[in-house]
């Protein structure tokens, strides 16, 4: 992993999860719900946009399709 990339993830990390200052009962608490905040994000990148198959088959993007954009 690059240096930009580390310092990249961490400023998300800083950004969603650690504001406002969150807190919690003890630090096993903390660790399980940054770890049920994690493995949600990792599900939702996995899973790509909701869009995905629309952009691929129709040729557009988002389900608008190709050439259209133009006219928008």
């Amino acid at each position: 992993m690059t240096r930009a990339r580390s310092r990249g993830l961490v400023g998300y990390v800083r950004r969603n999860f650690m504001t406002p200052l969150p807190v919690a009962e003890s630090f096993e608490a903390l660790n399980a719900r940054f770890l049920d905040a994690c493995t949600k994000r990792r599900r939702a990148i996995l899973r790509g946009p909701v869009d995905a198959d629309r952009r691929t088959h129709a040729g557009g993007y988002g389900g608008i399709p190709a050439g259209a954009a133009g006219s928008l």
